[in-house]
């Protein structure tokens, strides 16, 4: 993360005496200034070389590697005491080979910049070892490399393991394994000489290749893997193994604490030795190598950044170099084990940064900067801007060997902003939009942090991002967690600008960030809220969560003015988590206005349609479009000015022409369908010579539904006391129904033992919490306030696996021999190690904190020894069980030393691993961590994916580790070592604090929780809900209103009997007489709808404008409108089905809507196909059918078989017949059945311009059954 945050270093010599001074002389206002200079320079390898004396083998050479540079979080306090284990280890090697000269040629290779990315045994592959044509061709001083060996040496511990792969790169490399185990098994065999004859353990060394025991390669080294130099030469496609020191936890590695006080010499030295002697044995072994051929690929391309500046005065594109600039290379795992994934390179006086070990086919988001040379500051950023990375996109997709392109950067000033936490989920933020002062994106700008691509899901997760602006600008930035909406709006707010107007680029960083986007959506919120509240809505929940946060940020102002922190961030982060719930609320409402107005725009096209045909009914076009216009802009002025819509939006005549947009845009489309439609017709009948009138379904229903509307005119007295009806309907039910929105605190009750009073944190799934959950939760539990008093939060992290199959082994040891350093002239193995230690696998370590035990007494388990005390960390406590495998007694207990990764740790008490298994949390299970291997992956994605704001949860049950297999460590070390955050639980002095806290944490929390309150256990989740009040009231008016309309209809249909069978005489089908009902439906529907609708804003408006009826509120702006309407015009069409069911019966139906094959005559079936086909088609028709059925005589795969297939033509009076026949057998063909196919084609008796088809089918074998059956499928 580029952010300018100053971090110091001093020494504990220099910083007593100053925090001494401090104590006695008080506080001292001073100016620290930090900073590190980037900049392009030289590094080196080194390269000796010694001649194998074999005169074969002397041509395979070897490469013996280790790096000599070290890094720490301070580069320039970089002591790398235990980084230089290994180029001690190469020295020694190198020593040793030059006064033994090996058969093999040997290479002692000490790179520079591992570190930084493996850059310098990327640099020594770029000059000598390249398989690649392209590369290989390029090389400076090419060597025949048969096998290349890295050493990476720690001294915390001395047992090595053979490796060939690790996780810097994304290649699959186990398909490779094959190809190494013959390496793993020659040196698991040299070493098993050494063990027999040089005194050294039988397990010096491991087999990380092909492990055993179940062990998977990662688990021998902690927090996941380490980046060595042999696996970027395992991918340009040469043979590389590392001996690595494995078990390790490398716990100075990258520090300025790594000084030559914390190294181990004994292991130095004794893992220096060994692998001398094993690689004395190995390289001067004749069959070291395998007699296959590796197939092993060069994975690396060459990709070159260009940075520019886009100056419009040189040129029309991005053109303008900018030497100096830092490129970053954006890849996953930002550091691993002090390696920097992340490729960093300077760019040189083109402006052109190269990197030579990027994969082929992978995409690298990149990034370039260029810093000022005096302050250190960022003056030139990536462009994300539409002229930038909109033309010029910042990833590089590496689908060539060799590729360049340009990365646009701008002159800008960079903003931190801090705390970036979704304050209901309790997860970092990784969703952000940046915008200029008016609220649009702006034509430059640039943005860096975590986003949601580069989530790991594990528990620490960057919660920063920078800013960069142009300067001189002001900016906004709106972020998001996925897809959950918006939860940060920094606007720079007030008052009198609710939407702010935005932030100055250039002020370095937006403090107090909680309390600063609460105040921005609170005036954002406060102005939305009045400006409804204007127009008539109101919501209650809305208002409440917005009161509480007004009331929260007033308590945070005072804490912020008497100087309490603690006090100011707890009601800072409470306003925000409010606010948060508010905002979407109110954009909800909002929204719920806009869309109650589509509705009834929608509603006003056919209501305006109707209204004309009923009052004026205008044959003339002109006319009715006039009228029909004329009652549209009516209604849509009434809505204008009644509808609260219409005051709410910012452009509100745009609804409008939307309208007519749309309203023409299908007008446009059904013409040119309509007319697309008759041209192909026409053509068509062209192109056939045969012309035909047809009436569409479509037509028929429009004509009856005109009748329908005719006939309502007709009957004017009943159509207008119906409508009326209908009216006053609508608005009575709009009147008596209203939404009410609510916040519920679900409760779904739990059948386990309550431990404590309180509740517990952690996700459905087990899946890792953010470090930010913590913080939250300590946060607003753990202030200085009287409330919080006696309040104990403590936080429970695993190192265990969290993959659904797979198992952690972590090597736990007790040394036996005194740790004193080497023996004076001693060089013998076996009097360094007389005696091997004792060793054990444990399957997890649990990290707790001393407040444990006052929350689930844990330490009831604890058999001997004492519980944890503040501050410790290298302590631990260990079951039983594993005692007795290390041989640890009671008397041990505060005296021995057991070593885990490396690390020694002091066992301080026993536990009793049965006991411990029966201590359950609220939630139901053990603290020990889950056990994986019995999980499954499908269950964990589904717990994942589940939404807590929408139904009810509860906690699914998990099956988890024996406490045998477990350490009891300190919660921060399990954190350093790379385990994870996984629940966290509060524990309250009372049941009635904890009631009311509990109750008023969950109302903003988004994020399910169990809770023990007066002994009753709960899964407690926040639910949004909404309900349609005032139902009930309305069953009897809907009644009455439904027996209104089906006595009218059923009145209409028997009073138009004669009117029916006229209709039905001239060719109505049934359903397009109930259509005319139906319509007369739609009508009184549409009408009653829309007029009660109007009536009723126009009552509300005026009894809002006119301060009519105090206290009394109606609301027809929301959804609730919208479904009462609904609601009453569902009501009129349901009451019209039974009217027009019994009309369509009346009717006399017109045609046989389904044809069904005759019944055979004995052995004959006969008959006639219900269509014709033109006669100029007939002959075309029956020759394509002969070529068919004669396609299935040689095959019995399909459905039939044929045979004798012929076609005939007889001439008759001037006119052709045609006639198929054949014999077929029909499928499945065990069945026997066969028969004789005529189709004839005869002029229609009717019509000799259509030919009739018959077909004359006679059984010749297989049962009738069968036959019948079967000839379904033919025919």
């Amino acid at each position: 993360m580029p952010i300018n945050f100053p971090r110091f270093w001093m020494k504990k010599e220099q910083a007593r005496p100053l925090i001494e001074h401090l104590k006695s002389a008080g506080p001292l206002n001073v100016r620290a200034k930090a900073r590190m200079t980037w900049k392009r320079l030289p590094a080196y390898n080194v390269l000796g070389k010694i001649t194998g004396t074999h005169p074969i083998l002397k041509h395979e050479v070897i490469v013996l590697e280790s790096y000599y540079d070290s890094m720490s979080p301070v580069p320039a306090v970089s002591p790398g005491a235990n980084q230089a284990a290994g180029v001690a280890t190469l020295v020694e090697m190198a020593r040793y080979f030059k006064a033994h000269p090996p058969a093999r040629t040997i290479y002692f290779l000490a790179t520079s910049g591992h570190f930084l990315s493996l850059s310098g045994v990327n640099d020594f592959t770029k000059r000598h070892t390249r398989k690649a044509k392209y590369f290989a061709e390029k090389l400076e001083e090419p060597i025949n490399m048969k096998l290349f060996i890295g050493l990476d040496i720690s001294s915390a511990r001395n047992q090595v393991g053979v490796n060939y792969a690790g996780i810097l790169f994304a290649g699959n490399s186990f398909e490779k394994q094959r190809f190494f185990t013959p390496f793993g098994k020659t040196f698991m065999r040299h070493a098993a000489a050494l063990s027999r004859f040089g005194g050294f353990a039988s397990d010096m060394l491991m087999n990380v290749i092909t492990p055993s025991q179940g062990i998977l390669p990662t688990n021998f080294f902690p927090a996941g893997d380490i980046a060595v130099d042999a696996e970027l030469v395992f991918w340009t496609g040469f043979p590389a193994l590392t001996f690595a020191t494995i078990f390790d936890g490398r716990e100075y590695v990258d520090t300025p604490l790594d000084i030559v006080d914390r190294v181990n010499i004994r292991n130095v030295y004794m893992q220096a030795t060994f692998l001398t002697g094993l690689f004395a044995k190995g390289v001067n072994d004749p069959n070291l190598f395998p007699d296959f051929k590796m197939q092993l690929d060069d994975r690396f391309v060459t990709g070159r950044i260009k940075v520019v500046e886009f100056d419009p005065t040189e040129n029309y594109i991005p053109s303008k170099p900018k030497p100096g600039a830092v490129v970053r290379f954006r890849r996953y795992n930002k550091s691993i084990s002090g390696v920097k994934n992340e490729i960093f390179i300077v760019a040189d006086s083109n402006g052109v940064a190269e990197s030579t070990e990027l994969e082929a086919g992978r995409t690298y988001p990149t990034e370039g900067y260029v810093l000022d040379e005096e302050s250190g500051d960022i003056i030139y950023a990536p462009d994300r801007g539409p002229y930038g990375a909109g033309a010029y996109p910042l990833e590089i997709t590496m689908d060539w060997v060799d590729k360049q392109k340009s990365t646009v950067v701008f002159r800008c000033e960079a903003t931190n902003i801090y705390d970036l936490v979704d304050p209901r989920f309790l997860t970092r933020l990784n969703e952000a939009v940046l915008l200029d002062e008016s609220g649009s994106p702006p034509l430059e700008w640039g943005m860096t942090f975590q986003d949601g691509g580069w989530t790991s899901g594990n528990t620490y997760e960057e919660d920063t991002a920078v800013l960069f602006t142009r300067p001189d600008s002001r900016f906004k930035v709106t972020m998001s967690t996925g897809l959950l909406g918006r939860r940060l709006i920094l606007t720079n707010a007030d008052e009198n600008n609710p939407e702010g107007i935005g932030f100055l680029s250039g002020r370095r960083a937006i403090p107090m960030t909680s309390y600063q986007v609460a105040w921005d959506m609170w005036h954002l919120d406060e102005a939305r809220i009045k400006a409804l509240e204007s127009a008539g809505v109101h919501s209650d929940r809305l208002e409440s969560f917005h009161l509480e946060a007004k009331r929260l940020l007033e308590k945070a102002d005072v804490a912020r003015q008497s100087l309490q922190w603690d006090t100011f961030i707890k009601y800072a982060r409470a306003a925000w988590g409010y606010e948060s719930r508010a905002y979407p609320d109110a954009t909800a409402t909002a929204n719920d206005v806009m869309k109650g107005v589509l509705f009834y725009m929608f509603l006003v096209i056919p209501f305006a349609y109707a209204l004309e045909r009923l009052l004026f009914g205008y044959v003339n076009i002109h006319k009715r479009i006039g009228a029909t216009v004329g009652i549209f802009l009516t209604a849509y002025l009434v809505l204008r000015l009644s509808h609260p819509a219409f005051q709410i939006s910012a452009a509100p005549d745009i609804v409008l022409l939307a309208f007519i947009t749309l309203t023409l845009a299908i007008v446009v489309i059904w013409l040119i369908s309509g007319r697309f439609s008759q041209t192909m017709h026409q053509l068509k009948q062209t192109t056939r010579g045969v012309h035909t009138t047809d009436v569409q379904r479509s037509s028929a229903l429009a004509t009856a539904f005109t009748l329908g509307i005719g006939n309502m005119r007709k009957r004017k007295a009943r159509t207008l006391l119906t409508c009326s009806t209908l009216v006053l309907l609508v608005f009575t039910v709009l009147s008596f129904t209203s939404v009410q929105t609510y916040l519920r605190i679900q409760k779904v009750d739990k059948d386990t033992e309550a431990g404590y009073t309180g509740f517990l944190v952690r996700n459905t799934n087990w899946a890792p919490l953010q470090k930010q959950t913590y913080q939250y939760v300590l946060s607003e539990f753990n202030s200085s306030e009287p409330e919080d008093e006696d309040i104990i939060i403590v936080p429970r992290s695993w190192y265990a696996a969290s993959t659904p199959g797979v198992k952690t082994f972590i090597k736990v040891e007790k040394e036996d021999v005194d740790s004193t350093d080497l023996d004076q002239g001693s060089t013998n193995p076996a009097s360094l190690n007389p005696k091997p230690p004792r060793s054990t696998y444990a399957s997890a370590i649990l990290g707790v904190l001393p407040e444990e035990r006052d929350v689930t007494h844990i330490d009831q388990a604890l058999i001997t020894g004492r519980w944890f005390e503040p501050q410790e960390r290298d302590v631990c406590m260990i079951p039983t069980e594993m005692a007795e495998l290390l041989d640890i007694t009671s008397a041990d207990i505060g005296q021995v030393d057991i070593y885990i990764f490396g690390q020694p740790f002091k066992v301080i008490g026993l536990f009793d691993e049965q006991v411990f298994g029966t201590i359950m949390d609220l939630d139901g299970e053990p603290l020990t961590p889950v056990d994986y291997t019995a999980a499954g992956q499908e269950l964990l994605t589904q717990l994942a994916a589940k939404d807590y704001g929408e139904e009810p949860v509860d906690m699914v049950q998990f099956d988890h580790l024996q406490a045998a297999n477990m350490i009891l460590a300190p919660q921060p070390y399990v954190n350093d070592l790379g385990g994870s955050l996984r629940s966290v639980a509060v524990r309250f002095p009372s049941d009635a604090m904890a009631d009311a806290r509990i109750e008023r944490f969950m109302q903003r929390l988004g994020i399910p929780v169990v809770a023990s309150v007066r002994g009753e256990v709960a899964v407690y989740s926040a639910m949004a809900l909404s309900s349609l009040s005032g139902v009930g009231n309305l069953f009897i008016p809907l009644v009455i209103a439904a027996l209104i309309i089906l006595n009218t209809m059923m009145n209409a249909v028997y009073e138009r009997f004669r009117e029916i069978a006229v209709y039905s005489a001239v060719g109505l089908a049934p359903v397009h007489i109930g259509t005319l009902f139906m319509a007369e439906a739609c009508m009184y529907a549409v009408i009653g709808g829309m007029a009660g609708y109007l009536i009723g804003q126009t009552v509300a408006l005026g009894i809002t404008t006119y301060h009519l009826l105090e206290g009394l509120t109606l609301n027809y702006s929301s959804l609730s409108a919208v479904a009462s309407t609904m609601m009453v015009m569902t009501v009129v069409l349901l009451s019209t089905i039974y009217p027009a069911r019994k009309a369509s019966q009346m009717a006399v139906p017109d045609v046989n809507r389904q044809w069904s094959f005759p019944e055979p005559d004995g052995d004959l079936w006969s008959f006639e196909f219900p269509f014709t086909i033109g006669r100029l088609e007939a002959l075309g028709l029956y020759t394509y059918l002969t070529r068919l059925f004669e396609s299935y005589e040689e095959s019995a795969l399909g459905t039939f078989m044929t045979d004798e297939v012929k076609l005939t033509a007889i001439q008759t009076d001037a006119v052709e017949t045609y006639t198929i026949t054949m014999k077929s057998w029909l499928a499945p063909y065990d069945m026997g059945v066969s028969q004789r196919v005529t189709l004839s084609a005869a002029p229609d008796e009717m019509e000799h311009n259509l030919y009739a088809v018959w077909v004359d089918i006679e059984r010749e074998s297989g049962d009738v059954d069968s036959w019948q059956r079967l000839n379904r499928r033919f025919l």
